[in-house]
């Protein structure tokens, strides 16, 4: 029998979130009357995989999502801030998914969403100027969303990662 060692696991589930995340930020989006700015289901992914694996494989899977997706929409001028605003979030919502209490575990969701609502809206700012802030009114719409699925998530794949850790190996 084939046994894969944690590592292993985790650089799998990793490449599989980012291919998910990847999916729902470029293709299952909803465009905004703004033109440059869409709402996406992408974030709900960073988050997710941030407490599933880790707070380094959800910064990794944000800093891949953000990039590929802005590559592929054609706004790579936003590589730079997305890799910053997605690594960002999954690694602080990882973080804090750890250290906080179990009541209070969602609140990580939330501050990694603000993480990425800032970044975001410093480079609006740096890009469009004061007019561009506009944008992040929708991405504390895209954060809302995406702390409520995630969480929703969370609550799903709870037994699944609670049974993978009491095993032996990803935790």
């Amino acid at each position: 029998m084939f046994v894969m060692n944690s590592f292993t696991k985790k650089m799998c589930l990793t490449a599989m979130l980012a291919a998910i995340g990847y999916l729902l930020t470029t293709f299952a989006v909803i465009p905004i009357f703004t033109g440059q700015a869409y709402i996406n289901f992408g974030d709900a992914i960073i988050l997710f995989s941030s407490a599933f694996i880790g707070p380094f494989w959800g910064a990794l899977v944000g800093a891949i999502i953000g990039p590929l997706a802005d590559l592929t929409l054609g706004a790579a001028y936003f590589i730079p801030f997305s890799i910053i605003a997605k690594g960002g979030e999954g690694l602080i919502s990882g973080l804090l998914y750890r250290y906080f209490p179990k009541k209070i575990k969602w609140l990580a969701y939330v501050l990694g969403a603000i993480w990425m609502i800032a970044t975001y809206l410093v480079s609006y700012y740096i890009i469009y100027g004061f007019g561009g802030l506009i944008n992040s009114l929708f991405d504390l719409i895209q954060g809302t969303i995406a702390i409520l699925l995630a969480t929703a998530l969370s609550f799903l794949f709870k037994n699944i990662h609670h049974n993978s850790t009491s095993n032996r190996d990803i935790k």
